[in-house]
């Protein structure tokens, strides 16, 4: 994805200027309270400054199409997304766009709807946007004349009643739309009314429908199956949280005996009351040959003497299917995740978060299959999948880090090793790019396995931090960082690995543990990290001879340097290697981590050293760390795709 950079979108009318950008677009990321600069070299074969139009004149130059943008997590403003909605709509080929937790609001909605209405999206995630009924009935209107969307996520928003209705109005000339989410959204009984008349009526392609966390009580349930009694498409209805008592789960199985869709997986969890009888019908219906899938909670032991049942929430579900059906049900809907096998729009790919938040019993099979598979393809979308659902538990509840995918992710260290101590195993080696030519490719399977051990050094525990060291997977990752100096992708990524472990939710404990192994020398057993920057440092930007600093004699050490010679010798520096910035941004964290002691590396050159730079250098480059060092404009040459880097 080009925008792993995770470009800060409130910044796109600064710096994003007609006419003023140049090939270095100066990309701001916050990140954990964080805020590191990144220069965005621009292989895209923009040389002209006069002929630059910002972002989508970027796109538009490149080679290959870009399919994909993510700027979730970036506090994007209603105000802010007018330019990038503009920067966007001329990428015909653009099909996914992730805007999730930004705070777009009902003006930013109408300006997205442009894109849903004009554009060739065919995923499209708002969630928690701050969206109310006056910005999704902008969208659903578009979403009327759409044709190419297959996935939309509206959860977490303020939609209610209201909003519902727009959309079911919506999905009445819509027969594209295949999942559709509106999970926490304040939806009562009279939406869910409207809407499943729509889908009993008029619609017959609409596969999924998430409505957890909302109010639908047994009156929506008793829609919901009505329209499930003659529904030939819906595959997937998740009604957890929603206040359904014996009431609404009766009518459910009712309508379930008479259902004639094939594989339907329906999740009635944490609703109010079950008894006996309910779960006897539940039951029955799961061990039938009508391959559906129910999952709910009962528990005898929680029956109340009205023969009732509250949420057993700590009460694992039980598995009604047959053994044999319910693997066979798994491994067809991940290998669909992972590409295996046929996936229309790839809706179990862009829904995988869903799934495994339901069922993370299904992360060790998604692995199993991803190795049985053997191709790039399937391991890339098994990491992304992984690494998508730890960015949602570190942003929104960290406190809840899903234990089962860290540990199925943690026994596949050793692989992590492999993979990223061997080349990318298609497309040509060598790379010729404006700055020169790199002799072989990092990779973007390589990198996967780089973003995915950033989110497992921010897991709250200390045995993770611990197993990651003792694999070695960061040394090897450091290693490129140096061996890799054009590809801002892989810097951007172990910058973030760094702050992670400065600055993550690990115990203070677990904390020392990766700081040390990641800063200490070699000959303590560490990464030599710190070593080796101030190596760089001193090699790319030797300290100023006496004509250089016009003085008479040569600098002495401990000495300041003036910030202005610092500052024209970082940006020569930026012209030989792309990781400058990023070795600075670290050093600037490093002086300012109150986690971060010298002494403990237990290396008194080391100490010296650190010391030295803080004074002669840090103190000076502080107060100019604003301005661009990403340096001039580079010479012309014919320049390859970023995302081929």
């Amino acid at each position: 994805h080009c925008t792993l950079l995770y470009f800060h979108a409130l910044k796109f009318v600064e710096f994003f200027i007609s006419y003023f950008m140049t090939v270095f677009v100066h990309t701001k990321i916050i990140y954990y309270n964080i805020v590191f600069f990144f220069f965005f070299q621009a292989e895209d074969g923009i040389r002209d400054a006069q002929e630059s139009r910002g972002l989508g004149d970027v796109y538009k130059r490149q080679a290959q199409v870009i399919a994909s943008v993510n700027l979730g997590w970036n506090d994007i403003l209603g105000d802010s997304i007018y330019s990038l909605v503009h920067s966007l709509l001329p990428l015909s080929g653009l099909l996914k766009l992730d805007l999730n937790y930004n705070s777009i609001g009902d003006d930013g909605a109408r300006h997205v709807a442009q894109l849903i209405q004009d554009g060739s999206l065919t995923f499209l995630d708002l969630v928690k946007n701050s969206i109310n009924e006056e910005g999704v009935q902008v969208i659903a209107q578009a979403l009327g004349q759409n044709r190419s969307l297959k996935a939309l996520h509206l959860g977490m928003n303020n939609i209610a009643d209201e909003g519902l209705m727009h959309l079911a109005g919506a999905l009445t000339t819509n027969d594209t739309l295949l999942t559709l989410d509106v999970e926490t959204n304040r939806i009562g009984p009279q939406g869910v009314e409207e809407f499943a008349e729509v889908l009993k009526e008029m619609n017959r392609t609409l596969t999924a429908i998430n409505l957890q966390d909302n109010e639908i009580g047994d009156r929506g349930a008793v829609s919901l199956a009505s329209m499930l009694e003659s529904s030939e498409s819906l595959g997937m209805v998740d009604i957890r949280s929603n206040q359904i008592t014996i009431t609404g789960c009766e009518a459910l199985a009712a309508a379930l005996r008479k259902c004639v869709v094939p594989n339907l997986n329906l999740d009635l969890r944490s609703n109010t009351v079950m008894n006996a009888d309910v779960n006897s019908q539940l039951q029955e219906l799961s061990n039938s040959d009508s391959q559906i899938y129910i999952q709910w909670d009962y528990s005898p032991e929680s029956v109340t003497e009205t023969g009732t049942n509250q949420p057993a929430h700590e009460v694992e579900s039980p598995d009604y299917c047959p053994e044999s059906e319910t693997c066979l049900a798994d491994q067809m809907q991940v290998e669909r995740m992972l590409g295996i096998i046929e996936d229309q729009a790839d809706i179990a790919f862009d829904n995988a978060t869903w799934y495994l938040t339901k069922q993370p019993e299904l992360a060790k099979l998604m692995w199993e299959c991803a190795h049985s598979d053997g191709s790039d393809s399937a391991m890339m979308r098994c990491l992304e999948i992984c690494h998508n659902l730890l960015q949602h538990s570190i942003t929104q509840q960290a406190e809840i880090f899903p234990a089962m995918i860290v540990d199925t992710c943690l026994s596949e260290l050793g692989y992590f090793c492999q993979v990223l101590q061997r080349p990318p195993s298609a497309g040509p080696v060598a790379l010729h790019t404006t700055f020169g030519t790199v002799p072989e490719r990092f990779g973007s399977l390589r990198l996967c396995v780089v973003d995915l051990v950033c989110d497992l050094l921010q897991a709250p525990d200390k045995e993770v931090v611990e197993s990651i060291c003792k694999a070695r997977v960061l040394q090897i990752i450091l290693d490129h960082f140096f061996a890799y100096e054009w590809n801002n992708l892989l810097h951007c990524s172990v910058l973030q690995i760094l702050s992670a472990g400065l600055n993550g939710e690990s115990t203070q404990e677990g904390q020392q543990i990766v700081i040390k192994h990641i800063f200490a020398p070699a000959s303590a057993g560490g990464c030599g990290l710190l070593q080796r920057m101030l190596d760089v440092y001193d090699t790319k930007c030797p300290r100023p001879d006496s004509q250089v600093a016009q003085t008479e004699s040569p600098m002495q050490e401990g000495e300041l340097v003036d910030g202005t010679v610092l500052e024209k010798q970082l940006v020569a520096a930026s012209l030989t290697c792309g990781y400058m910035n990023a070795i600075i941004d670290t050093t600037i964290m490093l002086s300012e981590s109150p986690h971060f002691f010298v002494e403990d590396l237990e290396s008194e050159e080391l100490t010296e050293r650190w010391g030295d730079f803080i004074q002669t250098v840090l103190s000076q480059l502080k107060p100019i760390m604003g301005e661009c060092l990403g340096g001039g404009i580079p010479p012309q040459s014919a320049a390859p795709p970023c995302s081929q880097m």
